[in-house]
C-alpha cells in the first residue's frame, strides 16, 4: 500500500491526505515520467480524493483533481525512482515522503529514524507473479517455476513476505497478532480498477498528453 514517511515524532503533525496540501509542507515523491512507483503514489492521492475520503474535498473527479493539484504544488523533489526518492528523504529533504509500505519497513529494519503514517484511504498495489512459457520450456525449468509460483501464495511464504514488510495477500494472516501489529487495517482500500485499469491509466493519466502528466508539466516544467 501507499503510505506516508515522516520525521521521528511527526513534527509537522501529518495524519492524512489533507495535510499534504497544507501551506509550507514539502513532499518527496518520484517523477511519474520515470517511475512506476510515482504513478502509484499519485493515484493514491487522486483516488482517495475522488472517493470522497479526503477531509474538505467533495467526492468526484473534478474536485479530486483540484486537490491533487494542491498536493503536486507542494512536491519539493521529483527523483527518478522510488529508491532515490526514499534516499532523498533519508538525507533530510522534505517533511513527508509518499512511498511504498515495504520501503518504510526496510528502512526501519536498517535503523532509520522516521515513522510510518497510514492514510484513511489508499491504493493497494497488486504486483503480478508469472513465469514465461517459452523460457521455462526452453530451459527445462517449468516444474521449478510452477512450484515457486504456487509456494509464493501459501501461508508459509506470505509470512516470510510479511517479515520483510510486504502486506500478506491471505486475509486470515492479517488477524495474527504480530502481523496485525505491523499491518494495521486501512479504512478505505481501493485498487487500480478505481480508474478503469492500467490500460486506461497509462494513456489517459500518464501518457504524453495524460491529465496528470500535463499537470506536472504545468507546475514543475
Amino acid at each position: 500500500t501507499i503510505v506516508f514517511l515522516v520525521r521521528k515524532g511527526n513534527p509537522k503533525n501529518i495524519r492524512d491526505w489533507a495535510d499534504l496540501a497544507r501551506e509550507g509542507i514539502e513532499i518527496v515523491t518520484p517523477n511519474p515520467a520515470t517511475s512506476g512507483g510515482a504513478q502509484w503514489n499519485l493515484l493514491a492521492v487522486y483516488g482517495a480524493a475522488k472517493r470522497g475520503k479526503v477531509e474538505g474535498v467533495t467526492a468526484g473527479e473534478e474536485s479530486a483533481f483540484e486537490f491533487l493539484t494542491s498536493v503536486v504544488k507542494n512536491i519539493s523533489v521529483l527523483d527518478k525512482d522510488g529508491r532515490e526518492s526514499f534516499l532523498s528523504f533519508e538525507r533530510g529533504i522534505g517533511d513527508v515522503a509518499i512511498t511504498y509500505e515495504n520501503e518504510v519497513y526496510a528502512g526501519l529494519d536498517k535503523g532509520g529514524e522516521y515513522e510510518i503514517i497510514y492514510p484513511t484511504s489508499t491504493i493497494l498495489i497488486e504486483n503480478p507473479i508469472a513465469y514465461i512459457d517459452v523460457y521455462v520450456d526452453e530451459n527445462g525449468t517449468r516444474p521449478a517455476a510452477e512450484a515457486f509460483v504456487n509456494f509464493a501464495l501459501t501461508a508459509e511464504a506470505q509470512r516470510i513476505f510479511a517479515q520483510h514488510g510486504f502486506r500478506p495477500l491471505i486475509r486470515e494472516l492479517l488477524t495474527e497478532t504480530e502481523i496485525a501489529a505491523k499491518f494495521p487495517a486501512i479504512t478505505d482500500l481501493f485498487t487500480i480498477e478505481e480508474f478503469g485499469g492500467w490500460s486506461v491509466v497509462a494513456k489517459d493519466l500518464f501518457g504524453e498528453e495524460g491529465k496528470i502528466s500535463q499537470l506536472l508539466v504545468s507546475i514543475k516544467g
